[in-house]
């Protein structure tokens, strides 16, 4: 079983190991149980989220109908690809945008950053062990290249000469 840095070993199902105030899954679930009173007691405009993962979006009925995946790229990725492109010094001959959530924005800058042309990158589910994606980063290919199951399935040795595993 892991501990943490103090020795103390992790829970059960948990990346971390369980304090005295918060023992178990059902002191968290008090603990949020009397978070919801106060906000419910206080009002919602008198929370503030402090941990930098604020999950609301507030839009109005007429704003929802343009939240699809389709339609607001369809009808605003001109306005924002000019809009970023100025506000970030960009040149539309050259330069482009992509807008990503935090987590694919993440994982993206963390390959650009670490992986070098060459290397085999292979993605898994903790949570299932089945084997999401994998990538291979060239001079000549953007980041993540598809179709990677193709590479995936394939031994190291077999996918191209001189190709390695980064690990």
């Amino acid at each position: 079983m892991a501990t943490d840095r103090f020795g103390h070993p992790h829970a059960a199902n948990l990346p971390y190991a369980r304090g005295k105030i918060l023992a178990t899954t059902e002191d968290d679930f008090r603990k949020l149980q009397q978070a919801w009173a106060i906000i419910r007691e206080r009002g919602s405009d008198a929370v503030f989220v402090f941990t930098g993962l604020e999950h609301s979006l507030p839009m109005s009925s007429e704003e929802l109908r343009f939240a699809d995946d389709e339609l607001a790229p369809a009808l605003y990725f001109e306005q924002l690809r000019s809009l970023a492109l100025a506000h970030l010094g960009g040149s539309p001959d050259r330069d482009d945008v992509a807008v990503f959530n935090r987590m694919t924005g993440a994982t993206l800058a963390t390959h650009l950053t670490l992986v070098s042309p060459g290397d085999v990158v292979v993605g898994a589910s903790a949570a299932t062990a089945i084997l999401r994606w994998c990538a291979r980063r060239t001079t000549s290919e953007p980041a993540l290249s598809t179709p990677p199951a193709l590479r995936c399935s394939r031994r190291r040795s077999e996918t191209r000469p001189g190709l390695h595993s980064s690990t």
